[in-house]
């Protein structure tokens, strides 16, 4: 996803600089998603996380799931909320027997802390590689039928004998547009010289 910085002039009374940001269609290393499913028996996935090409790297993930809703002899923990973000997870990482490698189609995003664990499994129909502009999307592949097929969630407790699995029922992922700190600086630079442009004009105009 390669971005080009255009500077855009608004002339008037005065002169305001905007930053405008554009995409292009090559593909860079690092992208930016926007999760947003929903759990087969009620309640929403929601978060953002960054995917680099090279290697299939997720990085800076940040997913809320909130189920609502349970199915069969499903019972807590998934009846709370809960996060999965760099601090308290892992990715990629074999735990248990998680031995599944990471792809542009594919991740999964865990929790270990013994005798528990938490996986969410993560399958697109479409490769990330391809979601190089901004607004592109793909949906996630689900199963209604058995709900630790395709995308889903799973806990469990080896010392309850407690496995739990919550099946999605649709969701997309969709690249975004990050600022970069540069960025953000940049803009509010060129809104200051704006405004001290048009201050300028104004006193010129009260002189003459």
């Amino acid at each position: 996803m390669t971005m080009t910085m255009k500077k855009v002039f608004v002339t008037g009374l005065g002169a305001a600089a905007i930053l405008a940001l554009t995409t292009g269609n090559a593909q860079a290393a690092l992208l930016h998603f926007q999760l947003d499913a929903t759990f087969k028996s009620g309640g929403a996935l929601t978060g953002t996380f960054q995917y680099d090409t090279v290697g299939s790297v997720y990085s800076n993930w940040n997913f809320v799931s909130s189920p609502t809703a349970l199915t069969g002899a499903a019972f807590a923990p998934f009846t709370n909320s809960f996060i999965y973000n760099i601090a308290n997870s892992v990715t990629g990482a074999d735990t248990l027997s998680f031995s599944n490698t990471n792809t542009d189609t594919f991740a999964q995003f865990e929790r270990y802390e013994d005798p528990q664990a938490r996986v969410l499994t993560l399958v697109t129909a479409a490769s990330l590689n391809s979601l190089t502009t901004i607004g592109s999307s793909t949906t996630l592949q689900i199963n209604n039928l058995n709900p630790s097929a395709k995308s889903y969630e799973f806990y469990t407790n080896v010392n309850e004998s407690n496995q739990q699995n919550m099946g999605l029922s649709g969701g997309t992922i969709t690249s975004v547009a990050v600022p970069e700190p540069l960025t953000i600086l940049g803009a509010a630079t060129a809104v200051g010289f704006g405004a001290a442009f048009k201050r300028r004009a104004l006193k010129n105009t009260k002189k003459a």
